[in-house]
C-alpha cells in the first residue's frame, strides 16, 4: 500500500494507492545509463537546469544537486545523490541533501516535494516521469571512471586535426590527420591495413569480441575535428570504433550507424512526447567516444567554418564520455536557436554543459545494457542503485 500525499497551505489531501516498491540491484556502468553526471553546474558556476526541451528516455543519475525547470520528460528512472559538493574522483563531500530544484522556487528537500517525493511536481515545473525517482543514492560518480586493460591499435603521439569515419561498400574507413598529412585505413577482416601508393598494406590484428571487430584509437592530446562521411554515415556493421583522446573533442557532423538498432527515434513534438522504437539489437555497429581530461563539444561559432556542425537537427549514434568534462554546444551562446540534436546511445560527464542551440533529445540505446561499446569500461559501484515505488496499474513510459 502507497500512501500520496498534497497539500496547498491549509488543505490536505491523502490518497492510499496499491502498489509496490521496486528494487533495481546490480554493478554501475557508465553505459548502463542514457545520462550519468557528476555535477549539474556549469563552468561558470550556475546550476543546470533540466528544461522542457529535454527528452530523456533512458536511466538518468545526477550525483549532486538535480534542477528542473517547466516540464522535461523522464521516460527511465532517475537517481541522484543530492550532494552538495563532490570531489575530483567524483565522491560525495558532505553531507547529502535529498530533494531537487525548481525554477520557480529554489531547492526544496525530501520531505516537502509534491505530491511526493517519487513523483516531484512543483508549479509550472512539472516533469513527466516515468519509471520513477530516487533521490538518496550518494556515493556513485563517473568522475572516477577509468580504462582497465584497454590498449589501442592506432596510435596518434600528436594532436589530430581531423578523424574521420565513414563505410564504404561495408568496409569501415578512417581518416587520421596530423601536423605530417593525412593517412587513410581500412578494417578488412580483423586486419587493419593502411592505404600506400594506392594499394593496402597491413598494419596490426583488430581484436574480435562477440563477434564485433573492435578498431581502437588513441590520440595523445586533442582531436579538433571528428567527423562522418557522406550523409554523416560513420560506423559500418560488424565494426565497433573506440576513440580515446587525452583532449577535447570537436564533433563537426552527425555520426550516425550504417545500420541503426532503432526504426525510429522518438523525442518530442510540441507537447507529445513520442517513445522510441528500437527493435533491431542484432544491429553490430558501435561507437565509443572518450576524452579522459577534456570535452567533447558540438562545434559552433568558430570562425573556420569547418570546426562548425552546421546541421540544424545532427545525429550522434554511440557512446560519449567526459568523465571530467563536459559534453554539451562549444559557446552555447553564439548562435540562434536551431533544431533538436538526436542522440541514441549514451551521455556520461563530469559536469554539465548547456546544448544550446541545439534542443537535446537523447534515447538510450538498449544494447548498451549488455556491456558498453567502449572496452575496459569500469564499475563505478556496486549494490542498490535506486528504489522506485511502482503503483499497481501504472504504465511506464516507453
Amino acid at each position: 500500500m502507497a500512501r500520496v500525499r498534497g497539500q496547498a497551505g491549509a488543505t490536505l489531501r491523502e490518497r492510499y494507492l496499491r502498489g509496490a516498491f521496486e528494487f533495481d540491484v546490480g554493478a554501475a556502468l557508465p553505459s548502463r545509463y542514457a545520462l550519468i553526471l557528476d555535477n549539474a553546474y556549469d563552468h561558470s558556476g550556475r546550476l543546470g537546469l533540466l528544461g522542457s526541451s529535454l527528452a530523456l528516455e533512458g536511466r538518468v543519475h545526477v550525483a549532486g544537486l538535480v534542477g528542473v525547470e517547466g516540464r522535461p520528460w523522464f521516460a527511465g528512472p532517475l537517481t541522484s545523490g543530492s550532494c552538495p559538493a563532490l570531489g575530483v574522483a567524483g565522491e560525495c563531500v558532505g553531507a547529502p541533501t535529498p530533494g531537487m530544484a525548481f525554477a520557480g522556487a529554489g531547492f526544496v528537500g525530501l520531505a516537502q516535494l509534491l505530491p511526493s517525493p517519487d513523483r516531484p511536481c512543483l508549479g509550472g515545473d512539472c516533469p513527466v516521469w516515468g519509471d520513477g525517482v530516487d533521490l538518496s543514492l550518494p556515493g556513485l560518480g563517473v568522475g572516477r571512471f577509468a580504462l582497465a586493460g584497454w590498449s589501442p591499435s592506432l596510435s596518434l603521439a600528436t594532436d589530430a586535426s581531423r578523424v574521420r569515419l565513414w563505410p564504404q561498400d561495408g568496409v569501415q574507413h578512417l581518416e587520421l590527420c596530423g601536423g605530417w598529412g593525412c593517412s587513410v585505413f581500412r578494417v578488412a577482416g580483423d586486419r587493419l591495413q593502411r592505404e600506400v601508393g594506392g594499394g593496402w598494406v597491413d598494419e596490426a590484428a583488430l581484436p574480435v569480441e562477440g563477434g564485433v571487430v573492435r578498431l581502437r584509437v588513441q590520440v595523445d592530446g586533442p582531436v579538433e575535428r571528428l567527423e562522418g562521411g557522406p550523409f554523416g554515415r560513420a560506423v559500418a556493421e560488424g565494426v565497433g570504433v573506440e576513440l580515446v583522446a587525452t583532449g577535447d573533442v570537436r564533433v563537426v557532423s552527425s555520426l550516425v550507424y550504417e545500420r541503426s538498432p532503432c526504426a525510429f527515434v522518438g523525442g518530442r513534438s510540441g507537447e507529445r512526447l513520442l517513445p522510441s522504437r528500437c527493435d533491431d539489437l542484432a544491429a553490430t555497429n558501435r561507437l565509443a567516444v572518450l576524452s579522459l581530461g577534456g570535452d567533447i563539444v558540438l562545434g559552433q561559432g568558430n570562425a573556420d567554418a569547418s570546426l562548425n556542425l552546421d546541421e540544424d537537427n545532427p545525429r550522434l549514434q554511440g557512446q560519449f564520455l567526459a568523465p571530467r568534462g563536459s559534453v554539451g554546444a562549444e559557446r552555447p551562446e553564439s548562435s540562434p536557436a536551431r533544431g533538436v540534436a538526436f542522440v541514441l546511445g549514451s551521455l556520461a560527464m563530469g559536469r554539465w554543459a548547456p546544448w544550446d542551440p541545439w534542443r537535446l533529445s537523447l534515447t538510450y540505446d538498449p544494447r548498451l545494457q549488455q556491456g558498453g561499446f567502449l572496452g575496459g569500461e569500469g564499475v563505478l559501484a556496486s549494490g542498490v542503485l535506486g528504489v522506485y515505488l511502482r503503483l499497481e496499474g501504472e504504465q511506464r513510459a516507453r
